[in-house]
């Protein structure tokens, strides 16, 4: 089935969440990576995105004298609205037969903010950001269908010229046979006269070449074969 790109949309988005900080430890590297993304398309102007990303830490303890180190992750499902753009008229799509892909162009961010609220009571606030592309294909079933009236057409000419080459290579071989088939025919023995030269034999007709010489011998052959 043939895709034919009829559409984009793009959207940028930031999702905030908020942990409560890791006790008695220190995040020393942190990142976020994205794990599934799917898009189906709600009308003729709204895609739904959602999917999930890994947030993931890389932390030590706060000991001097036993120091670990030790990662942990946070799994987070989202879901966005991207509008999009048809580069052709919407009248003339249908659009179960859309078919939306979407994806992130650049690297997701992450960012922490620390936030002690109390004594006791540490948070860590969380930013993700990044940008959500959607390309819209148009699943075209008639042009899948040309395509393979176009490749059984190719299979249909090759055949055809397949027989072609062998009726000729068959006709060449029965040709070449019928000249190494027995044939009758006669052969004349001839002495010229001295005023006929070989020359002036090989431009005479044959009727008049047997007047003008005087004949010898005849010989029938009916199993002569041409070499």
């Amino acid at each position: 089935m043939t895709k034919i790109n009829i559409g984009k949309g793009t959207k940028k988005f930031t999702h905030y969440y908020k942990i409560a900080s890791l006790s008695d430890s220190k995040i020393i590297s942190y990142r976020v990576k994205p794990s599934n993304l799917f898009a189906d398309v709600l009308s003729n102007k709204k895609i739904i995105v959602y999917g999930d990303y890994d947030i993931l830490f890389c932390f030590t303890n706060n000991s001097l004298q036993n120091q670990r180190y030790s990662a942990k992750f946070l799994k987070k499902t989202f879901c966005e609205i991207v509008n999009y753009d048809l580069s052709c008229s919407d009248k003339l799509i249908d659009i179960d037969k859309i078919e939306a892909i979407a994806m992130f162009p650049s690297q997701l961010t992450c960012t922490l903010n620390f936030i002690n609220s109390g004594l006791t009571n540490k948070y860590i606030n969380i930013k993700v950001s990044g940008e959500i592309k959607v390309d819209l294909f148009f699943l075209d079933k008639v042009s899948s269908d040309y395509d393979r009236r176009l490749v059984k057409q190719d299979i249909n000419d090759l055949e055809n010229e397949i027989v072609k080459e062998k009726k000729l290579y068959d006709e060449k071989k029965d040709i070449k046979k019928g000249k190494n088939q027995s044939l009758s025919i006669q052969c004349w023995q001839f002495e010229p006269e001295d005023n006929l030269t070989v020359y002036d034999m090989l431009e005479m007709d044959l009727e008049i070449l047997k007047n003008s010489v005087r004949q010898i011998d005849i010989k029938e052959s009916d199993n002569y074969k041409e070499e």
